[in-house]
């Protein structure tokens, strides 16, 4: 069964932010919108890729403030695909830097070995 809510600090992971972050994007940019149950947060897969898009956006030099405006008042194609090449570019470096590595311990492995 597909999970579909997580809480605050299993978000934070995911997205490599703090919890702080999150809820900073929720309370000062109404970015996020996690339901509430028993006082607590919990976040549903759109709330992750919507956090995740932000990161990278921010990570690549993106306003907060123009992230915020864009998202809530211009539900425009051409920001999300921004967006989406921004996020799918930092993963790619981010699995060229675990594929290194893997190769660097592989050659330590592999000199171990001879």
């Amino acid at each position: 069964m597909e999970k579909l809510y997580w809480k605050i600090s299993e978000v934070a992971e995911i997205v490599g932010v703090r919890p702080e972050q999150l809820r900073y994007w929720e309370k000062e940019h109404g970015l996020l919108h996690p339901l509430r149950k028993g006082g607590k947060r919990r976040y549903t897969r759109k709330d992750i890729q919507i956090a995740l898009m932000i990161k990278a956006l921010q990570d690549n030099g993106e306003d907060l403030r123009r992230i915020s405006y864009q998202l809530r008042h211009h539900n425009n194609s051409e920001f999300f695909n921004k967006a989406l090449k921004t996020f799918l570019k930092s993963i790619q470096q981010d699995v060229r830097k675990l594929l290194e590595e893997v190769r660097k311990i592989k050659r330590e492995l592999e000199e171990g070995y001879n």
